[in-house]
Parts: C-alpha cells; sequence; structure tokens
C-alpha cells in the first residue's frame, strides 16, 4: 500500500484497491492495526520497516533531514495481519506553524483506527517542551478523551518508543516521562462527565527502549527483534493484542470507513465513532443483502417463473426448492455481515427476509390458489356422484361433511408444506370453505325442496281419486270428507318427509304449511269440478227422479206421485247448486285472514242464478216426459179387456196364418218366451220403456230435420197452462198459480239480494210444481213454500 490521505488533507482516489490487494479486505475481523507518530525525521518509518518488514519511504540522510512522509501511508506487514498507518511527522519545517490542525486531524485519526499508537520520540527530548513533543502529547490525550465522549470504548494503547536509549537506569526515563505526561493530563479541562478521571482510566501506557541504530547496530537489532514479538507472539506476556479491541472493522468495509471517517475529522464535525460504524455496517449490510437478493432472485427466475402464455401449475418440490434458497441467501448475507454491528445485522436481515418474502409471496398465493381450485373441484365431483335424491335412511349431510372436513384437511396440509420457512405465511383458505358451505346449503335446500314436491306428488294421485270421488258424491258430507282428507294426506306427507330428513340432515323439517298446500290444490279442484256444476245437478236430478232407490229406472204409473218426486229430486240437484256457492275448507285451528281462499266464494249470485236457471229448462223435459208416460198409461187402461179378447177373436185367423209360417212362430216363441221370463223378474216394465226410448229416439232422429227449428223453441218456451189438468181442478189450479206467481215476483232463490240464516243453514225459496198430490201437472216458475237447507 501506499499514501491514502495526502499531505493537503485528500483521501486517494483507489484508496479501495489499495486496501484490497493489500489482503485486509479479505481478512474479516482477524487483523490488527498500528499507527505511529511522532517529530519529523525521528525514523519513524525506519522502525516500522524493521518491525514488520514494511517499505515506508525513508530519510535520505544524504539529502539532509526534511519531510519525507506526507500526509499519512498505509501497508500491511509482510508476515502478519497488521495494518500499519505512517503518520506524517510533527514540528516539520515544511508545515510551519500551520502543521497544529493537521496534527490535530492526523492524531485523531490515528487513535480512531489504531489498536495500538506508537509515539516515537529521542531520549534526549524526554525533559523538553517543544523537542519532547508535549504539544503533541496534549493533542494525543484531548482527541482521545474526545473520543471517550462519542463511545464508550476500550483504553488506548500507546506505546512509548524511547530512541538512541543510553541510560543505565531506564526506570528513570519513565518516570521522568511519566511525570511529564501527568504535567500534560493536568492541563487538560475535562468534561463534567470525566471530573474525578485519571488518565489511567483513558490509557495504558507502555515504553521500550531503542538503543542507537548506527553506534550500538547488534543491540539495536536486539530490541527491534523484542520489539517485535510484542506485536507477533500471542503467548508473550508483554503481547500488545491480547485483549479484543472494538476498533477493528472488517476488513472487506474498512476502506469506506476510513473514507466516511476521514470526511468527519477533515471537515472538523462532531467524531461520532459508534455512528461511523454503524454507517459502516449499514452500508456493508445492504450491499451483502443486495447480492444475496440477487443470487435469491436469480434462483426464482430459473425455477419458479414460467411462460405467460403457459397455463399455471402446481410446482413439484415448491417448499424443499425455496426452503433451499432462502437458507443460502440469508447465509451468504450473514457469512459476509457478522462482524458488523449486531443490531445492524440483524436489523437489516429482518429486511431481507421481508424481501424474499416479497418475492416468494405471490408464488406462494399462486400455488394455494391452484389447492384451492383443486380443493374446490373435488367437492364439486363429489356433489355430482352422491345420490341427488333424499332417502329413507340416508345420511347425507353426514357425507358431505365428512368429504369437506377430509378436502380441508388435504388443502391446510398442502398449504403448510408450501409455506417457506421461516415466513409465516397465511392463506385464506376460509374462502374456500364458505364456498363449499354455501353450496351445501344450497343444495341442502334443494334436495330438502325435490324431497318435498316428490312426496307430495306421489300423495296427490291418491289425493285427486278421493278428492273427486267426494265432489263427484256432491252429499252433506262433502265437505267434512274433503277436510278430513287434506288433514290425513298432509299429515301423512309432513311426517314421511320428516322421516327422510331426520338420518339426512339435521334441524331441518317439513314446512308447516304442508297442509295450506293440499288445500289450494283442493280449490282448484273443486272449481275444475264446478265448471261442470249444471251435469252434476242434472245427474243428481236424474238419480233421483228417473231411478227408484235401488238403482231401476223409475217406470212411470199412475200410482207415482210425479209431482212430489220432481220436486224432491229438483231440490237435490240445486243443493248439488249450494254446495258448490262458497268455499269451507278453513277449519278452526286455521289461521283465517279476511278474502282468504278458504273461505272465498266460488259461484257468485249472478252466476248461480243463471245456473238455476238453465237447470230448471233441462229438468222440465224430464218431467213432461214421465208426464206423457203416465197419461199413456192411463189411456191404455181404459180400454176393457172384452175389447181386447173380441179383438183377438176377429183376428185368430190372420193370427193361426202367422204361426203356420216356421219364421214367425218362432219369433212368437222367442218374444214370448223372453216376456214371460222378463215378467218373472219383474223388468217387463223396465223392458218396456227401454223399447219405447228407443223408438222415440228413432222416430226423432227421422224427423229432425224437419222439426229442428220448432223443436229448439218449443225448448225455451213455458209449459202450455191451458194443457188439460188431471181431476177437472184446473181452476182451483190457476187461483194457486196466480197467488204463487205474485210472491215469486218479490222473491226468487239466487236472485235474492241476500241468504238468510246463519252457519251452514240458510233459507231458500224453492219453487214447486205442486197442485193437487193427486193431480199431476206442468211444474211453474213460481213458489209454493220456503225450504230450509241444510249446508254442510
Amino acid at each position: 500500500m501506499e499514501q491514502i490521505i495526502t499531505g493537503d488533507g485528500a483521501l486517494v482516489s483507489n484508496l479501495d484497491e489499495k486496501i484490497t490487494s493489500s489482503g485486509i479486505a479479505d481478512a474479516g475481523v482477524d487483523y490488527h492495526t498500528v499507527a505511529i507518530i511522532g517529530p519529523q525525521s525521528s525514523g519513524k518509518s525506519t522502525i516500522l520497516n524493521l518491525l514488520f518488514g514494511t517499505k515506508f519511504a525513508t530519510m535520505n540522510e544524504q539529502r539532509g533531514r526534511q519531510q519525507t512522509t506526507q500526509g499519512i501511508h498505509a501497508a500491511k506487514s509482510v508476515n502478519d495481519p497488521i495494518l500499519l498507518f505512517d503518520v506524517e511527522g510533527c514540528d516539520s519545517r515544511e508545515r510551519g506553524d500551520s502543521d497544529a490542525l493537521f496534527e490535530r486531524k492526523s492524531a485523531l485519526f490515528a487513535l480512531a483506527l489504531s489498536e495500538v499508537l506508537v509515539i516515537n520520540m529521542w531520549e534526549s527530548d524526554i525533559g523538553r517542551y517543544q523537542a519532547s513533543n508535549i504539544p503533541m502529547l496534549k493533542t494525543v490525550f484531548e482527541v482521545n478523551i474526545q473520543l471517550f465522549l462519542a463511545q464508550n470504548t476500550t483504553k488506548s494503547k500507546i506505546l512509548f518508543v524511547i530512541r538512541d536509549s543510553t541510560a543505565v537506569n531506564f526506570e528513570a526515563i519513565k518516570f521522568q516521562l511519566n511525570r511529564d505526561i501527568t504535567n500534560i493530563w493536568d492541563e487538560i479541562n475535562l468534561p463534567d462527565s470525566f471530573k474525578g478521571k485519571q488518565m489511567e482510566d483513558f490509557f495504558e501506557f507502555l515504553y521500550f527502549p531503542i538503543h542507537h541504530m548506527v553506534i550500538q547496530r547488534d543491540q539495536f537489532d536486539a530490541d527491534v527483534n523484542t520489539l517485535r514479538k510484542w506485536f507477533n507472539e500471542p503467548p508473550l506476556k508483554d503481547y500488545l493484542f491480547a485483549e479484543k479491541s472494538t476498533k477493528v472493522v472488517p476488513g472487506e468495509g474498512l476502506s469506506q470507513y476510513i473514507r466516511n471517517l476521514w470526511e468527519v475529522i477533515n471537515e472538523n464535525k462532531e467524531l461520532n465513532i459508534p455512528s461511523q460504524r454503524t454507517m459502516l455496517a449499514r452500508f456493508k449490510c445492504d450491499e451483502n443483502a443486495a447480492e444475496a437478493l440477487s443470487k435469491f432472485n436469480k434462483f426464482v427466475e430459473e425455477n419458479l417463473q414460467r411462460d405467460p402464455d403457459q397455463p399455471i401449475t402446481i410446482i413439484q418440490d415448491f417448499k424443499p426448492l425455496c426452503d433451499k434458497s432462502v437458507e443460502n441467501a440469508l447465509k451468504y448475507y450473514h457469512d459476509n455481515s457478522w462482524r458488523y454491528s449486531e443490531a445492524v445485522v440483524k436489523e437489516r436481515e429482518a429486511q431481507l427476509k421481508q424481501e424474499i418474502s416479497d418475492v416468494l409471496l405471490p408464488y406462494f398465493n399462486s400455488q394455494c390458489k391452484l389447492f384451492c381450485d383443486n380443493t374446490l373441484k373435488r367437492f364439486n365431483e363429489f356433489i355430482s356422484s352422491i345420490d341427488q335424491e333424499l332417502h329413507v335412511g340416508g345420511t347425507w349431510e353426514s357425507d358431505v361433511q365428512g368429504k369437506i372436513d377430509s378436502l380441508n384437511m388435504d388443502l391446510k396440509k398442502n398449504i403448510k408444506d408450501t409455506t417457506v420457512e421461516p415466513f409465516s405465511w397465511n392463506y385464506p383458505d376460509y374462502e374456500v370453505m364458505k364456498v363449499m358451505f354455501n353450496a351445501t346449503e344450497s343444495m341442502k335446500g334443494k334436495l330438502v325442496k325435490q324431497l318435498e314436491q316428490t312426496i307430495i306428488t306421489e300423495q296427490m294421485r291418491s289425493f285427486d281419486e278421493q278428492a273427486n270421488d267426494i265432489l263427484a258424491k256432491v252429499d252433506n258430507l262433502m265437505w267434512d270428507n274433503l277436510r278430513n282428507l287434506i288433514r290425513k294426506v298432509s299429515t301423512e306427507t309432513t311426517q314421511n318427509t320428516n322421516q327422510v330428513l331426520k338420518t339426512n340432515v339435521s334441524g331441518v323439517h317439513a314446512r308447516n304449511d304442508i297442509k295450506r298446500d293440499f288445500q289450494t290444490h283442493t280449490i282448484s279442484l273443486v272449481r275444475e269440478s264446478a265448471n261442470y256444476i249444471v251435469l252434476k245437478m242434472k245427474n243428481t236430478f236424474d238419480r233421483t227422479f228417473k231411478y227408484e232407490k235401488n238403482g231401476r229406472p223409475r217406470v212411470w204409473t199412475r200410482r207415482d206421485n210425479i209431482n212430489q218426486i220432481y220436486e224432491n229430486s229438483r231440490d237435490a240437484g240445486l243443493k248439488v247448486l249450494r254446495h258448490f256457492t262458497y268455499c269451507r275448507l278453513a277449519e278452526s285451528d286455521d289461521e283465517v285472514k279476511p278474502n282468504d281462499p278458504l273461505t272465498q266464494v266460488l259461484i257468485p249470485h249472478e252466476r248461480a242464478s243463471e245456473i238455476e236457471d238453465k237447470f230448471e229448462r233441462i229438468i222440465i223435459h224430464a218431467y213432461e216426459e214421465a208426464r206423457a208416460n203416465i197419461k199413456a198409461q192411463a189411456n191404455r187402461e181404459q180400454i176393457p179387456g172384452w175389447a181386447w179378447l173380441a179383438t183377438f177373436l176377429c183376428s185368430s185367423n190372420y193370427i193361426m196364418k202367422l204361426l203356420a209360417n216356421p219364421i214367425f212362430f218362432a219369433l212368437a216363441v222367442i218374444i214370448g218366451g223372453i216376456y214371460s221370463i222378463l215378467r218373472m223378474l219383474g223388468l217387463q216394465d223396465v223392458a218396456k220403456k227401454t223399447l219405447l226410448d228407443k223408438f222415440n229416439s228413432l222416430l226423432k232422429n227421422l224427423t229432425k230435420d224437419e222439426n229442428e227449428q220448432e223443436k229448439e223453441g218449443e225448448e225455451n218456451e213455458e209449459p202450455e197452462e191451458d194443457q188439460p189438468l188431471p181431476n177437472n181442478n184446473r181452476k182451483r189450479m190457476k187461483l194457486m198459480e196466480k197467488s204463487v206467481s205474485q210472491e215469486f215476483s218479490q222473491k226468487s232463490i239466487y236472485k235474492s239480494s241476500e241468504y238468510k240464516g246463519s252457519g251452514d243453514s240458510l233459507m231458500i225459496p224453492q219453487t214447486s210444481p205442486l197442485g193437487n198430490n193427486d193431480s199431476p201437472e206442468k211444474p211453474r216458475d213460481s213458489l209454493t213454500r220456503t225450504q230450509s237447507l241444510e249446508f254442510m
């Protein structure tokens, strides 16, 4: 190495190269520092060269005494890791009176860097003020106090090398020198914090005499060899580097430290050694961290980065690869930074970890997202593979929850196995759980609804059959039977649903309004049935009017009270209408609101009146036909028996002639046999009526085209009032019809403004065709009495 600080106080530009070429940059903290100060031309460079094998420039005696070392020079010991600083001599002719400032700066620099400060002085100058460098010693003491103020450093070792020593009693020289040092110390103004301190609290003074190099060469060489051992033989008790010094900085940062230190000293700023060390530590730690991060980024590019055009896939061995790379990066940083301030090293290491984490975290999140996507995919596949219906004894919810737990464990394990040490990353896997939970709840709701719909649909089949049977009968118990049926089927549906839900899902039960579903469906059935109300009324009328109680067709005779039968049959038909007038599905425990469908009007008054009129027009023809049959029978019964006998006798020849024909004879035998059988069974009247109906139907079809218009007009006409009545009671019936017509003009069934009665009992006016119980006549649109009808 050569000059590092020029005589003008400027640092050389190639300081880094010089430190590196000396080998100190690679020494870490396993090196020592020694600086030497003293008067100009006192042999400082010479003694360093002899002690450490360096090649500092020395004075050329042929040119006379002059300044040889300018500024500060540095060199490494040839055989030992010792960095030497050769400081420009003081009290030089070249600097004159202006050397005080540079002397102070160089002394402060030497004390700040060196573990051992060597003061080279002549024995003959001891006791003098200028010659013995008393001002220089005072400067050394003052700057050392300044260092102590700036840092809690170890004692400064000051080695006095007494040149050209001839004293027999060196202790006297030491005493004299020590006295001068004490006097200098007493003159120094100590800070308040150091009041009462002795110089031994700050300095460790050592003394070593060296004989004259020219006159006593052998002794001189022996002295140099002895002094060298103080620097390079640790076992020696006088070994100068036995204690670990705080002044040594890592070799790779020495050039930066020197640069920062001299900048502060040269600009006369307040010297803060710890701050300078911290600055150096930060600089080198930043440098090492940047290099470590660069190496790590290279690993990421080679192993983790993917082509943007390619799909992102799971990286196998993600954690082992990253763990190893992170470990290598941190190891590189630590191996190159551990020599600096521990606090700074740890602080920058934490920053480096965060920087590495910031690089890796996106890849970690990407891997975790793939795990989550795969988990959801497996969950959806499982949901699709299981039965899409709930069954008795099934365990749908527990099966799904078990799968979710299994998938969640796998996901957490994958995330944990992907987390790189020493980072504590957390991935929000709860989002996956939330998605699976929501999907499960949605699927559960769908299956429960589907189950209810399936069971209700199955129940509806039998319910429709039973309800339609009830509606077809239209008896007084129709609404009771419908309510009982609804109650029964809704209870069965609820029980069946809960039986399936009990093992499949927890905390879910059948809807409370299932009964309402059946009630609503029943209303639709009733409305549909009400569309055929006229047909139902006609069928009910026919069952009563045209058939006996035993189900046989009625054969009308003069003994039948046709008017009473007609009235009863007509009432039965009208009762059907009244059953369908309004809905009676509400039960006592049902919450019925205004305008509730369970109590709504099914057939309004106006519509009911129209239906009644139409019903009246339809059934009147059956009444007329029955009267015609009775009249025809009466006419037949008026022919005496002898007339039939006379007719038979007069026609006997023709009859015998016909019977002689085998065909007619066979027909006569067959017809006679059939008649005998029917008579024995009591069915002759039924057969007679059937034949007459067939005959009349055939006759009507043959004459339909001619009489179509006339027939249609007759259907809309009222029965003739002047038709002769049986038993000659015409006058009495006219009087009765007149009074009834007056009453009917005031009040008619379903045309009145309101129903009278309460509950299910309504007072309904009825028309009656009755005149005289013995005398059948045509029914009138008149009211003869008021009848109380009970509604179910």
